[in-house]
């Protein structure tokens, strides 16, 4: 917790008066299965209020934009030079919105019907100091191991019974647009991750990020995910957590990001333990070490097993994780340093203008 001459210093930057109340950015790519919901979620919860939506679409080839179109509702669509992730999305989203306070959700999301209000009502009594609030993600169970992980974490990092601080910000939540103005809003060359990236600046510069005791969104995800495309998901954020882990050390975020990344250390020890025992074995012809490591592996697959019910293919996709993604992660740290990132610069382009 921050304390009271910290919250007194810091300063909204000065800007021209906001068109609205609050936008609500839509991020999508190729969300033609839920975009319909996602946007009469959204529709239902703004009702009655001074908003704007728009949806931000990273080139979707499905029918996203055919649904989208009658709802008349703003579109952008990203250059074609600007990679297709919803860092991007919500990066030109941002440069685009003329709201107060801006929400962020994805296309695969539904909103709340009373959390707008919440949120809006919450920022209206805040000091200067809160920047941003996100309530609880909720997910549907899956038979996907990657998917369940997810699952039970979003549970576990956005539910609580009070409002308190939050190190981190997850998906879908709300934020003041001035704060992201002068922050520099996202980076859009971090495929995933982006939303802790920028938490750490946020609270780097004296601001809170609340979580509130409600239900924000539903995410809606599909059974399609295999074991492959769940690998190289979690390869592409161990890299950007590895450039956050990075731009971190030094800062009031490092021991957070420490813990939140502290399997990566584990594992890349356990391997290289792994590795000294096989050359013990060859170069001294003592086969102990090796059994041991061996037998420590067993013992982690069995754990692992447990923790998921007794389901051995779950434990050997999150064991295989273990073993590899710690490369990815050392990768994103040494080898992608944060410094290099540039921002977009080139304007989006959008769609004819709808109503609203």
């Amino acid at each position: 917790m921050y304390g009271e001459e910290t919250r007194s210093s810091v300063k909204e930057p000065q800007k021209p008066a906001p068109r609205f109340e609050l936008s609500v950015a839509i991020i999508s790519n190729n969300d033609g299965k839920t975009i319909e919901s996602c946007i009469r979620s959204v529709l239902d919860a703004t009702r009655d209020l001074q908003a704007e939506v728009m949806l931000v679409d990273s080139r979707s080839e499905d029918s996203t934009l055919a649904i989208v179109g009658k709802f008349g509702i703003r579109v952008i669509s990203l250059p074609a030079d600007v990679s297709s992730s919803t860092a991007s999305g919500r990066s030109v989203g941002a440069r685009n919105c003329r709201g107060r306070y801006i929400q962020f959700v994805d296309g695969d999301m539904t909103i709340e019907p009373m959390w707008i209000r919440r949120a809006l009502s919450y920022f209206e009594t805040a000091d200067a100091s809160t920047a941003a609030v996100a309530g609880e993600l909720s997910q549907n169970p899956t038979r996907t191991a990657a998917r369940e992980y997810q699952r039970r974490n979003l549970a576990k990092m956005t539910r609580t019974q009070e409002a308190k601080e939050l190190d981190s910000l997850y998906g879908a939540f709300m934020i003041k647009a001035s704060v992201l103005e002068k922050l520099g809003s996202f980076n859009p060359q971090l495929k995933l991750l982006a939303e802790a990236d920028l938490s750490d600046r946020i609270r780097a510069t004296g601001y809170r990020i609340i979580l509130l005791p409600h239900l924000m969104c539903h995410h809606h995800v599909s059974e399609g995910e295999g074991f492959a495309r769940g690998m190289k998901h979690t390869w592409t954020a161990a890299i950007a957590g590895g450039e956050i882990f990075r731009k971190a050390t030094g800062t009031g975020s490092f021991l957070f990001r420490l813990r939140q990344f502290k399997s990566s250390f584990a594992a890349a020890a356990f391997v290289l333990y792994g590795l000294a025992s096989l050359i013990s074995a060859i170069s001294f012809r003592s086969p102990w070490l090796g059994l041991s490591w061996c037998l420590a592996l067993l013992l982690l697959f069995a754990l692992l097993v447990i923790r998921e019910k007794g389901r051995p293919g779950h434990a050997l996709y999150f064991l295989a994780l273990f073993l590899t993604t710690w490369v990815f992660f050392f990768y994103g740290f040494f080898l992608m340093p944060y410094e290099k990132c540039k921002h977009v610069d080139s304007e989006p382009a959008e769609s004819p203008r709808h109503g609203r």
